[in-house]
């Protein structure tokens, strides 16, 4: 019988490997190169900023990116041991307690995969426990908008669900935004989507690179990257059967 991690860990690296195809790669350079441009001016315009620089050698553009969810009831040092090498994990939880054991928990998991952390709205648990970056909810960016110049290696990403955000991602100057939810999604049951078409227009609204979040899965990785994603975030697709 096969263990479950092996098949876990197959269906990512299908994932991975559709990311990584001749078309899909393409899709990913162009929009890589597209970006790197803006991550270069803004480093000029700011001097706060200026070790920035490096940031691209110390954190290559991510392809997929897990969120961890209190809601399941998943062994989340497996997943994160099924991530490929080059993957994030983002530590969420809406008690303090159990997302710094879970950060403890997985923070040496990830070190060994080659997988970045994240944590979710503590940026003090972040740099206290030495993670690799910090991801802040929409409804934190406005108050959260020097980060960058806390820890300038850190890796800063944002959650936002329409344009009505661009002024706050403008301020934050997250790396990366996930725009959410581009399809139904277990995780908020009910909640509008976006769609494709909408999901498409709207990213060209920011300045950073867009990564789709909410139902990915692998039937569905390619349309995602069809429509303008820079990467995949991902919260039940690696579990699915």
């Amino acid at each position: 019988m096969t263990h479950p991690l092996s098949l876990r860990r197959a269906k990512l690296a299908r994932l991975a490997a559709g990311l990584n195809a001749k078309g899909s790669r393409g899709r990913l350079k162009r929009v890589q190169e597209k970006w790197r441009p803006v991550f270069r001016q803004d480093t000029r315009k700011n001097k706060e900023l200026e070790r920035d620089d490096g940031w691209e050698k110390t954190h290559p553009a991510l392809a997929l990116v897990l969120f961890t969810d209190d809601e399941r009831a998943v062994d989340w040092a497996e997943a994160v041991s099924a991530l490929p090498r080059g993957s994030a994990v983002i530590v969420r939880s809406r008690d303090a307690k159990t997302q710094e054991q879970k950060v403890r928990q997985l923070l040496p998991v990830a070190r060994k995969r080659h997988v970045l952390l994240l944590v979710s709205q503590d940026w003090r648990l972040a740099w206290r426990l030495r993670a690799d970056g910090v991801h802040v909810p929409e409804a934190q960016m406005s108050t959260n908008s020097g980060l960058r110049r806390r820890n300038p290696r850190w890796l800063i990403t944002a959650a936002t669900h329409g344009p009505y955000s661009k002024g706050a991602v403008t301020r934050l100057k997250p790396h990366h935004i996930f725009l959410s939810p581009l399809w139904p999604t277990a995780s908020h049951l009910g909640a509008n989507t976006l769609g494709p078409a909408r999901w498409g227009l709207q990213h060209r609204a920011y300045t950073v690179p867009a990564y789709a979040l909410g139902g990915i899965d692998e039937s569905n990785a390619q349309h995602a990257l069809s429509i303008g994603a820079a990467g995949l975030g991902l919260i039940s697709a690696w579990t699915d059967e």
